[in-house]
């Protein structure tokens, strides 16, 4: 799973990380000079398709805010408007979760607690000791056990490495590896020492509960505490366009810079200057001076590789917003129907809210107390027809689709259906120019 994770790193972290990763998503041509391919990595710049499409997911789930409902214990209400101590409330954990959830195809919490010293539940409350979520990336979990209890997958270790920052003289910090091992009922914290040692710390303990406190939310899962980056498809789809893109940069520099030719030039002759104020001057009568220039076949060529590559995106970044539809349905109504009850998304917020209910119901545990509430988040998923032109210009607007889809739309729901696609696309060009009001929405 590492190699697909860290491709969906290196894609949310744009353009900047994509250039740090240098051959492994682009490649050295093989002939080029190390300066040379340098200065091509320079020049390329992502279409975040990916990231954008993972922004679009998150977008559609949390439009309208996480509520807790019906939950009758002041603790955990209290609790949910800062779940990790650290200042996050209920909304923007999940939030975060959600969306690692949609970029590694799963994420992960622990609903942790620390060691109490307290003697009464007031003194508790006092000392803020209570349950609160630890959200880590999916690519921490170096191992796992598990056991079939009553014909269900029972998690029986887990194995967690990260970096902690800790304290160095007196005003330095470091960054140490740990892996905390957790067991049902106990935890114990193995680190890494300066000679690369690992030993066991005393930072272990009991963790109240009979069972492991994680709590795993996937989009795409592929076995037990495995899964793939939802918009996987996408992302290779994305490195492509990334690859060709470059390509196609790189001959348009070249391409665009007429190379002159000299002929019959006796080269003991005086130097020859060359600009727009600059006389040349050939003393034998044969020698020829002209320009060798790019034939641009190439160009065209790479220019609508990539027009098909951003049309191809469209699509895969839209797979989990389609549903399927009865009868022999345009392809393009298919395309622009929103999210259906059905649908991936859909079902991907039924996994969010039993996520955040099942870490809820954890954190009642942990503190000897009882959850009896639910959590509510947007599930109006229904299906939204294209009934009018306006809502194609404001998916164009949006980014969703391409240009020709959304012409031959625009026709089925009968405008400009007398014309081509091609005639189509003169007109909005000449209006485009008139007025520059289809660049503004992004035609």
């Amino acid at each position: 799973m590492q190699d697909a994770w860290a491709l969906a790193d290196a894609l949310c972290g744009g353009t900047e990380a994509m250039r740090i990763a240098g051959e492994l998503y682009l490649p050295n041509l093989g002939i080029e000079k190390s300066k040379d391919y340098e200065a091509r990595l320079k020049q390329t710049v992502l279409l975040n398709m990916f990231s954008r499409a993972i922004g679009a997911a998150v977008g559609k789930v949390f439009k309208k805010p996480i509520v807790l409902q019906e939950e009758k214990s002041d603790d955990i209400q209290e609790w949910s408007k800062n779940i990790n101590k650290e200042g996050k409330s209920l909304g923007a954990f999940a939030q975060e979760l959600f969306r690692n959830a949609v970029k590694d195809g799963v994420s992960h919490f622990i609903v942790d607690m620390s060691q109490s010293t307290a003697e009464t539940r007031e003194e508790q409350k006092q000392k803020n000791e209570r349950p609160y979520w630890i959200q880590f990336p999916a690519k921490q979990i170096i191992g796992w056990r598990f056991e079939i209890q009553s014909d269900i997958q029972v998690l029986t270790q887990l194995r967690r490495l990260y970096t902690a920052k800790v304290s160095d003289s007196l005003w330095g910090t470091k960054n140490v590896e740990r892996v905390t091992v957790y067991e049902p009922g106990i935890y114990h914290v193995y680190e890494k020492d300066d000679k690369g040692d690992w030993f066991l710390t005393d930072d272990e303990g009991s963790t109240g509960v009979d069972y492991i406190p994680l709590v795993s939310l996937y989009t795409d899962q592929t076995g037990y505490m495995q899964a793939r980056p939802a918009f996987l498809d996408l992302a290779y789809k994305n490195v492509e366009h990334w690859q060709s893109s470059s390509d196609q940069r790189h001959i348009l520099k070249w391409a665009r810079f007429a190379i002159p030719v000299v002929s019959g030039w006796d080269a003991s002759e005086d130097k020859m200057s060359f600009g727009p104020s600059s006389l040349v001057k050939l003393t034998d009568p044969q020698a020829k001076m002209y320009f060798a220039e790019h034939k641009g076949a190439a160009i065209d060529a790479g220019f609508k590789d990539l027009e098909q590559l951003k049309e191809e995106m469209a699509y895969l970044a839209l797979d989990p917003f389609l549903r399927s539809r009865p009868g022999n349905m345009p392809a393009t109504t298919r395309v622009l129907d929103e999210v259906g009850a059905n649908s991936q998304l859909s079902g991907w917020a039924k996994n969010l809210k039993a996520a955040l209910e099942q870490g809820l119901q954890y954190t009642a545990e942990r503190a000897n107390t009882d959850f009896k509430g639910n959590v509510a988040l947007n599930e109006d998923f229904s299906s939204v027809e294209m009934s009018d032109s306006k809502s194609v210009v404001e998916a164009f607007r949006a980014g969703l689709i391409p240009r020709k889809i959304g012409i031959a739309e625009m026709q089925r729901l009968g405008s400009y259906s007398d014309y081509t696609i091609e005639e189509i696309e003169e007109i909005f060009d000449e209006e485009s120019r008139k007025s520059g009001v289809l660049e503004r929405i992004g035609i």
